[in-house]
């Protein structure tokens, strides 16, 4: 029997094994079509407590890390890599006071319309990941009852962007993606759901809206 020292044990959150799973999936498998697939990931990063910014402060503070995929990869090492940088972000991709630098050094504020991040490039190849989780979206009360099912809704900006929110009814996650025209409606309903799928419990009951907004 092989003793598996304590310091070698890497802990991964649902949240790294899942983008993981997400990154290597459209890898993988759209690779294998010649489809314009993402190499690589830009996941979001609330970085409010990282920076010892004031709670107080108004603003979606959000950068990203990113992370790269090569085809036939292992999913574990990535979802291991997403934890290191996870970890490690507030001393090595913390880039809040840089940022800042920079405008400050272009014209500052008045010229802040102008100011693009690198992962809203429409043109590149890199999924855009943002966890919704834990947010409490189906803890609203409209006075008549919760919500059944939050997703975003409507065309995105640019292809490639997606995020994780908890499932209807609040149980489980449910994964929203806006893919490119080039990936077919037959390579999504034959292809990625049944792998982006494949953990799922068999006998979990999926709501029929749930279903019907599959695809759009």
């Amino acid at each position: 029997m092989k003793t598996i020292d304590k310091d070698q044990i890497v802990f991964l959150s649902v949240n790294d094994a899942l983008s993981a799973h997400i990154l290597s999936v459209f890898t993988d498998t759209l690779e294998h079509k010649g489809q314009l697939y993402p190499r690589e990931m830009d996941m979001a990063i609330n970085f409010r407590s990282r920076a010892g910014l004031d709670k107080s402060l108004m603003g979606n503070m959000v950068s990203t890390v990113k992370i790269s995929h090569i085809p036939g990869d292992s999913a574990v090492k990535l979802a291991q890599g997403i934890r290191h940088k996870v970890e490690h972000f507030e001393n090595e991709h913390l880039d809040y006071y840089a940022s800042l630098e920079y405008i400050e050094k272009h014209g500052g504020r008045d010229k802040i319309v102008q100011f693009i991040p690198d992962w809203l490039n429409p043109y590149g190849n890199s999924l855009l990941l943002t966890s919704w989780a834990n947010f409490g979206v189906y803890d609203i009360d409209f006075g008549v009852e919760r919500p059944f099912y939050f997703a975003t809704m409507g065309p995105a900006l640019f292809p490639w962007i997606s995020n994780i929110v908890e499932g209807p009814n609040n149980t489980g996650l449910s994964y929203v993606v806006s893919v490119p025209k080039s990936v077919s409606d037959d390579t999504i309903k034959n292809t990625l759901l049944g792998k982006i799928n494949q953990f799922r419990k068999p006998d979990e009951v999926i709501p029929e809206l749930v279903h019907s907004l599959t695809i759009g």
